[in-house]
C-alpha cells in the first residue's frame, strides 16, 4: 500500500525535475512517457524528485509516474499534469553603422542560449541570463539587405523560437544650412 501525490509539471519552465510526495511501502518510481518507461528513481524520506525535461517534449505527452516497492511490485501509478510556458523572443531593430555594437531584446519562457544567424550562416552560441539579452552582431552584419534570424535553445539544445531581426541603415552626410 501507498500513496504518491505528484505536482503539476512545468513544460519550459526552470524546474527540470518531476516533483512530489510518497507515503506507505513505496520504495522507488520510474517515469513513463507515451509509453516508454524510464530508469528507476530512488526516494529521500517522503519526497521524491525525478528529472524529466529530456523526456518530454510537449504539453499532450502521457506522462505517468509508476510507484513500486522493494519488491518491484506495482503500488500504484499516477497521471502527471502538464502545464507549458509559451517561449516568445522580442529583438529589436539593428542600426548598421550605429553606436550600439549588440542586438537587444527581451524574452520569456525557458531560453538557454541564442544564435544568430546571417544569410545561411549560423553563429557562436551566446547563453542568456535573464530577459533583457543581447548578443554581439557588429561583426557579423555587413549590409541593412542582409536575412538576419536570432534563434533560441533551451538546455537541451532544442530550438524553441525564432525572429527576424530587421535591420536599419544609419544616414550619414552633411548637413549645410540654408543662407
Amino acid at each position: 500500500q501507498g500513496e504518491l501525490t505528484v505536482q503539476p509539471y512545468v513544460l519550459n519552465g526552470t524546474d527540470r525535475y518531476i516533483r512530489g510526495t510518497v507515503s506507505g511501502e513505496i520504495d522507488h518510481i520510474r517515469l513513463r512517457v507515451n509509453d516508454q518507461l524510464y530508469a528507476k528513481s530512488t526516494i529521500k524520506g517522503n519526497t521524491f524528485q525525478y528529472f524529466a525535461s529530456d523526456k518530454i517534449n510537449s504539453a499532450t505527452d502521457k506522462v505517468e509516474l509508476v510507484a513500486y516497492d522493494r519488491l518491484g511490485n506495482i503500488i500504484t501509478e499516477q497521471s502527471v499534469v502538464i502545464n507549458e510556458i509559451t517561449t516568445t523572443l522580442s529583438v529589436n531593430k539593428f542600426v548598421l553603422g550605429g553606436s550600439d555594437r549588440y542586438i537587444r531584446g527581451t524574452y520569456t519562457g525557458n531560453i538557454s542560449y541564442l544564435r544568430l544567424e546571417v544569410n545561411g550562416t549560423l553563429y557562436a552560441k551566446a547563453g542568456v541570463k535573464g530577459s533583457p539579452f543581447q548578443y554581439y552582431a557588429v561583426d557579423k552584419i555587413k549590409n541593412v539587405n542582409d536575412q538576419v534570424t536570432l534563434i533560441a535553445y533551451n538546455e537541451n539544445d532544442q530550438e524553441v523560437t525564432r525572429q527576424t531581426v530587421t535591420l536599419e541603415q544609419t544616414v550619414t552626410g552633411t548637413v549645410t544650412p540654408l543662407a
